[in-house]
């Protein structure tokens, strides 16, 4: 077992005796921490300055590559429930 923690959804058990599905998940869950700290980096920039377009654009691409990654944990985890209801 282990626990993934969705933005939408908070934290959810999941049950995992394939070791591909896990490591793909550990990749996964790397990148999106390295995500939500450049999410972090771009909402202070935007703080001290509202106006720069820049840093809105670039806050709007993370959101949605967040919302991305959230998406693939989804699938993950429904395949490790059906891999689990299987075995």
């Amino acid at each position: 077992m282990f626990n993934v923690v969705f933005l939408d959804k908070g934290v959810v058990e999941v049950p995992c005796d394939n070791t591909c599905l896990c490591d793909k998940y550990i990749k996964l869950k790397e990148k999106n921490q390295r995500l939500k700290d450049e999410l972090d980096k771009c909402a202070k920039v935007y703080e001290k300055d509202r106006e720069n377009k820049e840093v809105i654009r670039l806050l709007s691409e993370r959101i949605l590559v967040l919302e991305s990654q959230n998406r693939v944990y989804a699938e993950i985890i429904e395949r490790g429930k059906k891999d689990d209801k299987r075995a």
